[in-house]
């Protein structure tokens, strides 16, 4: 049973052993990456208490849709740099180069991993989102690539590949500290260092604390508190099967010149499923598939983003085959989602600049644009697959109807109706914030902040 379907018994069902199977699965790499930021048992403990009282806070808004592990990671990092912060312990690691072993080298020492330990977690936090969640699955929570494909519905051999790839930009971003660590030795480090068993009394203090909040030490409140307001977005997720869709929210930029053309396959696709690739055409496709010359199936999905943006509720719905009244009514709904969070994003990025522009990066439910803009397309007869990897539902499936390609409605399994209504009621709230923006209403990024905080809750 996955985490987030465990997370929806204990909010649906109120299960109390739900909750402590999601606590028992994740409690023992959020103590040890707690304890290697903050290099003190009491503190850890304190700590990863305050991530999991959040979570029990949260679980509601958490259960529409989120990479639980990612949501944690990023917890634990606010809470144990505001640990740091209040005991006035800010920590001074000495960078020294240091040649480790051969690259075969398939082993790392103790006195190598506390040379790695301190600095981790913060090179993991810089990692692209799709890196950084396979080094999670992988090395944090242990799970196996058969897992991790299954997961991340990439399959197996992408997963290995995606976590060599990750080993090696971490090596890049350490080396840039003056470590020069191989991959095999990194790899083997984290294997098995970074998840180490928590102390039974963590275990007790974490199980009262989520039961009965009043026993919360102030400084357990203090940072479980301190480290939600520090990411007031990263509860905006629409739900893993929109997050495909969810992503044009985010003012991603796609190069449809280059996924424009015939959706027919050519004399050199097999039946058995050979990737196609982008033919090259001049002119964008349109907001509505059936107002241009048929796109290949990448193209559909492209343009379904663009429907989205635009705020075009019958370009999106001719983007889908199969839908029903219900599902019609939904893909509605994001639309407005979709056209309200891209105009308060605009005004941000307007008013404040890119920087703050891109903290909406988090609305993407774990989209990663280099998915979409690298995503193969196979065609089989008369069903396609556009391959989005670890974004949104991974394999979006589409049919060819008549000349032209839609997206199945299978795509949408997953998206919670409900969740997906809430959101549509705060759309009006949402534009009226852009709107706020533009006029100036907000001296700072601070008061928008708070603004946005309200506007989650």
């Amino acid at each position: 049973m996955s985490d987030l379907e465990i997370l929806r018994r204990h909010v649906n069902d109120g299960d109390p052993r739900a909750f402590a199977e999601l606590v028992a699965r994740h409690l023992d790499w959020v103590y040890s990456a707690a304890l290697r930021q903050v290099r003190d048992p009491h503190t850890a403990d304190d700590v990863t208490q305050a991530v999991f009282l959040a979570l029990s806070r949260h679980a509601p808004k958490l259960a529409g849709g989120v990479v639980l592990s990612a949501w944690l990671f990023r917890v634990t990092r606010r809470a144990s740099a505001m640990a740091l912060r209040s005991a006035g312990r800010r920590r001074t690691h000495e960078r020294r180069a240091a040649v480790m072993a051969k690259e075969e080298q398939s082993t790392m020492d103790e006195q190598a991993w506390e040379t790695l330990a301190p600095v981790l977690d913060e090179v993991v936090g810089k990692l692209p989102k799709a890196d950084r969640q396979s080094i999670l699955l992988r090395y944090y929570e242990r799970k196996s690539f058969a897992e991790i494909g299954e997961a991340l519905s990439i399959g197996e051999p992408a997963a290995r590949k995606r976590i060599s790839r990750a080993i090696d930009r971490m090596r890049t971003l350490l080396s840039g500290r003056g470590m020069a660590i191989a991959a095999g030795t990194l790899a083997a480090g984290m294997l098995s260092y970074t998840s180490q068993a928590a102390p039974a009394s963590t275990a007790a203090s974490v199980a009262a604390v989520t039961a009965t909040p009043g026993l919360a030490s102030p400084m357990v409140l203090s940072l479980s508190r301190g480290a939600l307001h520090m990411m007031p977005w990263t509860n905006a997720k629409i739900g893993a099967g929109a997050g495909l869709l969810v992503l044009a929210a985010i003012g991603l930029s796609i190069g449809v010149a280059q996924v424009t053309g015939s959706g027919k396959p050519g004399a050199g696709d097999k039946a058995g499923a050979k990737p196609s690739a982008a033919a090259p055409a001049a002119t964008a496709p349109a907001t509505n598939p059936a107002a241009a010359a048929p796109l290949t199936p990448k193209g559909v999905v492209v343009a379904a983003y663009k429907a989205g943006l635009a705020g075009d509720e019958d370009g999106m719905l001719k983007c889908f085959t199969g839908l029903t009244a219900q599902q019609e009514t939904t893909l509605k709904q994001v639309v407005h989602v979709l056209s309200a969070v891209d105009s308060l994003q605009k005004a941000v990025t307007a008013e404040f600049g890119e920087a703050a522009g891109k903290q909406f990066a988090d609305l993407g439910g774990g989209v990663d644009p280099a998915d979409v803009l690298n995503a193969p397309e196979t065609i089989n007869g008369n069903r396609a697959i556009v391959n989005m990897g670890r974004s949104g539902p991974g394999d979006v499936p589409l049919e060819q109807v008549g000349n032209n390609w839609r997206i199945s409605s299978e795509v949408l399994r997953t998206l919670n109706a409900g969740t997906m209504a809430q959101w549509d009621q705060k759309a009006p709230a949402i534009r009226k914030l852009a709107t706020d923006i533009a006029a100036g209403k907000y001296a700072t990024p601070g008061d928008l902040q708070q603004a946005m905080g309200a506007l989650m809750r």
